[in-house]
């Protein structure tokens, strides 16, 4: 592929401005103020979309494709210990470009939002340069050119989402929260350093233009011990750390805690951006997956049965955050069971057009929980916006932006999640026709009926159900506001949610720009456009009893009381929780019982303390006799010691040299 004779420094200062604007924001910010901080983010985010345009710009100028570019920026060495080499290495092509600029449209907007949401939060600059440290660390594992670069930006992402959700330190379950995320997400960590170190072990090389060039030689390769390729193990690990990453089935606890932060933290860590990062790193190593049927498969189960298990959940739950991150671990699995399907240009697609309305959605029920001075139970809120309803223009605003990300969501015609949706689940039926793939269609398009469900659920309870008793509060309290910034923010994320999928549908079936880096899919994706009609109505009658059904909440609450165990399933989400707590308690009594046995038994009695214990009475016999607790004595054991010592050095005596040691020391 061609590239494009740029400067290395406007690529490479996209993913740097943000590391120096963290730095300033920990540095100097008592000298800038909030104000001061807020503008240099502000112009920093548009520095790097000029830099974006221009790029586009050249590239157009020169009559170069969108999709036959590709620019490898190498920075400086980073390590070298004579043939091993490691470099900090920058890729920017039409793959990473698109991620960095949604990347960028989400922070701007979660950032205009923030100075609304938390402007009396006086550790707001601190808040704003834990968000710019987050987009330098993500940018960085997005444009990463090897395996030890992406894996910065991988740890880098953790550590800001943890400082991020524990931002209000002074609160147990927020503590709590960004420990249990910490945690979890070192899973994947190891997980993925296993997997570098098998690409490594095969390759000797972390360059992803190096390791991707071999593929066709990789699957001839096996682990001798297992008699496996070697392919599957690497691509086995990959999913364990995408699983971690991405919340799927078995590792998706941390994500529904998680919501302990502000709802800006929700809105750009986990619906935009870190929880891709796992399905990034199928994308980016899908040249790799693809040569092991046995974790494709995988990916394609782990997908299916995240979307069925996260929609049950979410459609039982109160809480409005909570709602929405299940419904999160939802969108996330179609894109990973369509991963699995081989068709990595759809789930980049989903990716994409989820990122916007996702945002949207957290953002305008901050909204509404700012408003009501931070409550967030459904049954507390239901029918406050009915009974009270604020005359100005802003508060239609936010109805207008939530009902955008609901239409989005849901799949409704002319909305980003439409055409993204739309082409997943034909694309699910027409691999082969196996019976997986038919079971997961039909598990997709329940999902879509439990999606439009609490997706209009959620909003018809917020905005137009009956007035409670316990909304009296509200009703005297509410002083309901969007200023300037925060409906520019709304404004931003309501047109890419509206018009990212018109605009990426035809780059993602009509061009061939995910073929230079990511492998062929097996199958055309324009012949999904080609389907009958009456598959086409499918998912729009479904969406329509959805809201049937969520029109209907009186019957649904009559059901809900009737079948009450099964509904205390689903609100405490199938006990899972409580399962992994029983397990971690066992294993903490094992271990408790293993410190005291071997730790402070075994290895201290073989180890220091039994060594003092034995060497002790010599010691002690030796020093009364022989220097006689006298100074000057001391002194001249001292001496005599050191002059041992070197003379053991000098004569070499290898066999007797830890027996003097240890004499001389105990003495």
């Amino acid at each position: 592929m061609p590239a494009i004779n740029t400067t290395p420094v406007n690529l490479a200062a996209i993913v740097i401005i943000f590391f120096v604007s963290f730095l300033i924001g920990r540095f100097f910010n008592r000298d800038l103020g909030i104000r001061g901080y807020f503008l240099i983010l502000v112009g920093t985010t548009l520095i790097a979309f000029e830099w974006l345009i221009w790029r586009y710009g050249v590239s157009l100028y020169r009559g170069l494709s969108l999709s036959d570019r590709i620019e490898v920026v190498r920075l400086s060495p980073w390590l070298k210990i004579k043939s091993f080499e490691v470099a900090w290495v920058f890729e920017f092509t039409f793959f990473t470009t698109v991620m960095i600029f949604m990347i960028l449209v989400v922070f701007f907007a979660v950032l205009c939002f923030s100075y609304y949401y938390l402007k009396f939060e006086p550790k707001l600059v601190q808040f704003f340069s834990y968000l710019s440290l987050f987009v330098a660390f993500m940018l960085t594992l997005v444009a990463a050119g090897n395996f030890v670069v992406f894996f910065l930006g991988w740890e880098g992402v953790g550590l800001s989402s943890f400082l991020l959700i524990n931002f209000w330190t002074t609160r147990i379950q927020t503590n709590k929260s960004a420990l249990k995320a910490l945690l979890i997400n070192r899973i994947g960590d190891f997980f993925l350093i296993i997997g570098v170190v098998l690409v490594y072990k095969l390759t000797r090389s972390f360059e992803f233009q190096t390791v991707f060039a071999s593929v066709e030689y990789l699957a001839n390769f096996c682990v001798p011990e297992l008699k496996t390729p070697y392919v599957d193990v690497i691509g086995l690990v990959f999913l364990l750390a995408a699983m971690s990453k991405s919340a799927q089935a078995g590792l998706h606890t941390w994500l529904p805690d998680a919501m302990e932060g502000p709802t800006p933290v929700s809105a750009m860590i986990h619906a935009a951006t870190m929880v891709t990062a796992g399905l990034y790193l199928l994308l980016r190593c899908s040249a790799l997956l693809i040569l092991s049927p046995l974790t494709m498969q995988l990916i394609f189960i782990v997908g299916a049965l995240t979307v069925l298990l996260a929609s049950f959940i979410s459609a039982w739950q109160y809480d409005i955050k909570k709602i929405i991150a299940f419904s999160t671990c939802s969108q996330l699995g179609y894109m990973m069971a369509i991963i699995g399907s081989s068709y990595f240009s759809l789930g980049f697609f989903h990716l994409l057009t989820h990122a916007f309305f996702k945002a949207l959605l957290f953002l305008a029920a901050g909204g509404v929980i700012h408003t009501m001075q931070g409550e967030q139970d459904l049954r507390k809120l239901s029918g406050s916006f009915n009974n009270y309803k604020p005359r100005e223009t802003s508060f239609s605003f936010l109805q207008v932006a939530f009902l955008v990300g609901t239409f989005s969501i849901v799949g409704l015609a002319f909305y980003s999640g439409f055409y993204s949706k739309e082409l997943i689940l034909f694309g699910l039926k027409t691999p082969l026709g196996t019976t997986a793939n038919i079971f997961a269609s039909l598990i997709l398009n329940f999902s879509i009926f439990l999606t439009s469900y609490y997706s209009f659920r959620l909003f018809y309870l917020i905005f137009f159900s009956q007035a409670r008793s316990t909304t009296s509060f509200y009703e005297k309290h509410c002083n309901f506001h969007l200023d300037r910034l925060a409906i520019i923010s709304l404004a931003v994320l309501m047109f890419f949610s509206i018009v990212a999928g018109l605009m990426l549908k035809s780059l993602t079936i009509s061009s061939y720009i995910f073929a230079n880096t990511l492998y062929p899919a097996t199958f055309s994706i324009a012949s999904l456009e080609f389907v009958n009609l009456q598959s086409k109505m499918v998912p729009l009658i479904l969406v329509l009893i959805g809201l049937i059904c969520a029109l209907k909440q009186d019957k649904i609450a009559v059901l809900q009381q009737k079948y009450a165990r099964l509904s205390y399933f689903f609100q405490s989400k199938y006990f899972y929780d409580n399962l992994l707590n029983k397990i971690a308690l066992l294993n903490l009594h094992c271990a408790k019982k293993i410190y005291l046995s071997v730790d402070k038994g075994i290895l201290e009695w073989f180890g220091p303390y039994g060594l003092f214990v034995l060497l002790r009475p010599i010691s002690l016999s030796v020093d009364l006799t022989l220097f006689d607790r006298r100074i000057e004595a001391s002194y001249l054991g001292f001496t005599m010691g050191i002059i041992l010592f070197l003379i053991m050095i000098l004569m070499d005596f290898e066999k007797v040299w830890a027996t003097v040691c240890l004499l001389v020391f105990s003495i």
